[in-house]
């Protein structure tokens, strides 16, 4: 069956679309069609979101709809309202919601007013008809619009990646709308976790570099006289704090319909030395939970390094990957030494996110030997496992074909609350220049850290 107008909402087609482009429902063919219901359904329809609710067509209730999708997973929004027997519902979804877990609340003429309003000061009415695409973009966003003052008053737009002058400008002050009143019922429970780093976990640890930029000096570690013929790291100028953190909803457990959120922060700590020597500037992992508003609990810390820095040169990122239900993060490094027996060694360690706790899935260390040619495929194998084990297939599979390449391992990940690089300012005859009183700076030898 070939429909020339959406069945529940009476949009006209241009045919060949499987959903309707203003209310989202499916369009059946023949041999997929449900049987006839044996009464109408009840509820709300729109955008893929709800289901059936006879007042969208009516051309005497108000009705408001702004609809957009794209190729990426969860992405678009969806607004709308809707009027049954003289009461008005809203219902939305932002990006990274799913449909299903659209909020729905209660609004009042007032609000609707106050939308209709945005929509004359942008001059909505010249928006009706608009139907444009830009053809031959790819991975672009379409939408779709639709606006009845229940007095017969009607707008209807849509397109694919092109809008009509002043659209975008009027969806976002309504879109502020519509987050305002829903946060009265459903409070921004992430939000409120994020303030509360920012203020309280900042307060109380202190700000390190966090807000330094792409590129930029984050610190610079002194390398000492340890003894005649060896040396150290010295001091590292990295201040304690917060070096950075990271926000997620997704873990097994959380409720979808009024999700909790956890937070994992990264802190540089300053530790005593065993032997007595400068402090250690290692990094320590935090672990939040809010499942009510202004109710933080920290559920979890550990230190995960004893400091920033290791050998000569190298990389660190702590990189969160998210899918339904489930936050992984990864802390990889791979550091590298101009003497001695190992030359490179990379290091794998990851968690997954739980309700309470962010739980250890493996570590793995694996090293590359001064002579050889490359990583051994035992460890690349290792490595590609415990990231398999983590739901970071992708990764597996990048880090394979990086080895088949080169023999190593040069992807980095990026993207994480905290990354970094360092590198020293040290020749390979640093050893024959130890003489020095111990604890003593060696003159320009230094290892600078850049963030990534």
């Amino acid at each position: 069956m070939q429909y020339r107008y959406c069945p529940d909402c009476g949009y006209k087609l241009d045919g060949g679309v499987k959903f309707c482009p203003e209310c989202g429902a499916k369009l059946y063919t023949e041999e997929s069609a449900p049987a006839p219901a044996s009464k109408p359904a009840t509820g709300f329809i729109g955008m893929g979101m709800m289901g059936m609710n006879p007042s969208i067509t009516d051309p005497n209730a108000r009705y408001f709809s702004y609809s957009t999708s794209g190729m990426a997973y969860l992405s678009g929004c969806d607004l709308m309202i809707t009027e049954a027997e003289g009461k008005l519902t809203a219902s939305m979804r932002l990006t990274g919601v799913k449909r299903e877990n659209a909020k729905t609340f209660e609004v009042d003429d007032a609000f609707f007013d106050r939308v209709t309003a945005i929509i004359d000061r942008y001059d909505g009415d010249s928006w009706d008809g608009f139907n444009t695409r830009v053809e031959g973009a790819m991975d672009g966003d379409s939408f779709s619009f639709s606006f009845r003052n229940g007095k017969g008053r009607s707008i209807k737009a849509s397109g694919y990646i092109a809008r009509p002058d002043g659209l975008g400008a009027a969806i976002n002050e309504i879109r502020e709308l519509f987050v305002e009143a829903g946060e009265k019922i459903f409070p921004n429970i992430a939000e409120a976790l994020e303030q509360y780093i920012e203020t309280e976990v900042v307060a109380k640890y202190g700000e390190s570099r966090r807000n330094v930029k792409t590129g930029d000096l984050l610190g610079r570690a002194e390398y000492v006289y340890l003894e005649p013929g060896s040396f150290s790291q010295g001091v590292n100028d990295v201040p304690a704090g917060v070096l950075g953190y990271g926000i997620f909803k997704e873990f097994p457990g959380n409720d979808a319909q009024n999700p909790g959120y956890r937070a994992v922060v990264a802190l540089v700590e300053k530790t005593p030395d065993e032997d007595g020597g400068p402090d250690n500037t290692g990094l320590k992992l935090q672990y939040y939970a809010m499942d009510r508003p202004g109710e933080a609990v920290l559920l979890q810390e550990f230190p995960v390094r004893k400091n920033l820095v290791r050998w000569q040169s190298g990389r660190l990122s702590i990189s969160p990957f998210i899918g339904p239900g489930r936050t992984s993060i990864l802390l990889f490094s791979d550091e590298q030494l101009d003497y001695g027996e190992k030359a490179r060694e990379y290091d794998l360690r990851t968690f997954q996110l739980t309700q309470t706790e962010m739980k250890e899935v493996g570590n793995e260390v694996v090293p590359v030997m001064r002579g050889d040619e490359k990583l051994p495929e035992e460890g690349l194998n290792r490595l590609c496992k415990l990231a398999e084990q983590t739901g970071t297939l992708f990764i597996s599979i990048n880090w394979g074909n990086e080895w088949r390449r080169t023999g190593f391992i040069d992807s980095e990940l990026r993207g994480g609350f905290v990354s970094y690089i360092w590198s020293s300012h040290i020749d390979r005859n640093i050893l024959e220049h130890t003489t020095g009183p111990m604890w003593d700076p060696i003159e320009d030898c230094y290892i600078n850290i850049y963030k990534m």
